[in-house]
């Protein structure tokens, strides 16, 4: 098994960097799933996602922003090509 991995001079793996990480990683993850289920239990409880704002009923969301670079379209329908007028004293 490699020990070190070198790409170009650059360190990319080290055997015991990555066995040092395992044990901060396992830690992390530990702390992660019991936050996980707590939030579920107290999910189930009141019956709604923790930090969820609750609005009077009533109360209208704001409509979300169109994405950038996205033109927003108006409600009114298009308006319906004019027709060319030949400018007076052009008529042939």
């Amino acid at each position: 098994m490699a020990q070190k991995v070198f790409i170009d001079g650059h360190l990319y793996f080290d055997r015991d960097k990555d066995l040092a990480m395992r044990e901060e990683n396992a830690k992390e993850r530990k702390a992660l799933l019991e936050k996980a289920r707590k939030a579920a239990e107290a999910e189930k409880k009141t019956g709604e996602k923790p930090g969820a704002e609750k609005k009077p009923d009533g109360e209208k969301k704001p409509e979300a922003a169109p994405p950038p670079g996205k033109d927003v379209q108006s409600k009114a329908p298009p308006k319906p090509p004019q027709p060319e007028v030949a400018a007076a004293g052009h008529l042939d």
